[in-house]
């Protein structure tokens, strides 16, 4: 492992020389390869705005002062669970690239668990029968139409925001009368299976035939203007603005709490209220 001499200049202005080691690039490239493949691209995005912050702060070293500092500016932005998703992606980075292993850095861990302390997580909103309903039968479809299928299919199927993402069309088998759906990529690792029926099915019918005769990418959900669908996949931000789209069509109070897990907490929340049946929620539709 070769490694260099640096002049190390943190926040007080005092010049030390360190020795920083440094892993070489095929190590680095295999090592990243063991990251969860789906936040790999997030891991990389912390690590690369963690180093974009040492230089723009002309400093050198890796210590702890200096991941407290990091730390004490993301906290003016970010809420405490947000500061632990960094602190993670950063200790797996730091210790492939630098073999720096931050999780030893007490202080560090202290003044996270301090933020977490006062934090009082807002769960996301969820939405009632009749306002899933009334979002599906009153809506414009030249607008609302993507919106209206991803909220059928976070419904019925329990779907997080990137397993939506992420559906193929040959996730779903059309029996003509119904969607026979397949959601292979859940977090339990086991394929989850749900049928869209009768009204839902009309619905998730006519935007999946708008789909440009061109198109190439098996992604289902395409992005949806004035009445057609573009061959552009939509992205996964998207998804989770939909919630808050839906309940501010509605005008329900607070539009902002319903988050990107309002669908699957809803269909929990209606399939435990219902006794596990949430069929009843299908509309009419004329």
């Amino acid at each position: 492992m070769a490694s260099c001499k640096l002049t190390l200049m943190d926040n007080n202005n005092e010049n030390d020389e360190v020795d920083i080691k440094y892993t070489p690039p095929e190590i680095v490239e295999t090592s990243l390869n063991h990251l969860p493949e789906r936040s790999k691209r997030l891991y990389q995005i912390a690590y690369n705005q963690f180093m974009a912050w040492r230089l723009e702060k002309q400093i050198n070293s890796f210590s702890e002062r200096v991941l407290l500092a990091y730390f004490a500016d993301l906290s003016n932005k970010y809420k405490s669970s947000t500061l632990w998703t960094y602190y993670s992606m950063l200790r797996s980075t730091l210790t492939i690239h630098h073999n720096i292993k931050i999780e030893q850095y007490e202080k560090l861990r202290l003044f996270l668990k301090r933020k977490g302390e006062t934090y009082r997580p807002k769960k996301a909103k969820t939405l009632k029968p009749e306002e899933i309903n009334k979002f599906i039968t009153e809506a414009p479809d030249v607008k609302y139409l993507a919106t209206k299928v991803a909220l059928i299919m976070g419904i019925m199927g329990a779907c997080r925001t990137h397993e939506l993402h992420a559906m193929q069309v040959q996730d779903l088998q059309d029996l003509n009368t119904a969607f026979f759906v397949t959601v292979p990529n859940t977090k339990t690792k086991v394929a989850r299976r749900f049928t869209i029926t009768d009204s839902f099915y009309i619905i998730c019918k006519k935007y999946f035939n708008l789909r440009p005769p061109c198109m190439h990418s098996s992604s289902f959900f395409l992005n949806y203007q004035n009445g057609k669908c573009t061959i552009q996949r939509i992205g996964i931000n998207k998804f989770g603005a939909m919630a808050k789209e839906v309940a501010t069509y509605l005008k329900l109070p607070n539009p902002e709490l319903f988050t990107g897990h309002c669908f699957r907490r809803s269909s929990v929340t209606l399939s435990v209220d219902g006794g596990g049946d949430i069929t009843d929620l299908k509309p009419k539709i004329h």
